[in-house]
């Protein structure tokens, strides 16, 4: 298979893998999946039509450039929620999320 990849994408591939597929999932947001089952995320701008979500499994994420803001629902025991900003920037090194 032959895919044109923009070289910010292939700038980012860790070293002994390569691309498999690419997945569009918006204007801002690709998804560059990996033979070794590991996908880049590559968000070109703000998400115009992000909706609340959540990622029950557990992973690893690591910032390789720029670093992005969310916003981080949580629930309390009486069913209220508040919100708050998170601001990820690159640390050099990968971060474990567990669930």
């Amino acid at each position: 298979m032959s895919m044109r990849l923009p070289r910010a994408a292939i700038a980012r591939v860790p070293d002994g893998t390569r691309i498999v597929s690419v997945e569009r999932m918006s204007r801002a947001f690709t998804k560059y999946h990996l033979h070794d089952g590991r996908a880049l995320h590559r968000f070109k701008m703000e998400e115009p039509h992000a909706t609340p979500h959540d990622h029950p499994w557990s992973f690893d994420t690591e910032i390789l450039d720029d670093g992005y803001i969310k916003k981080v629902l949580n629930w309390d025991p009486n069913g209220a929620w508040h919100s708050k900003l998170v601001h990820r920037i690159p640390s050099g090194r990968a971060r474990r999320i567990r669930v």
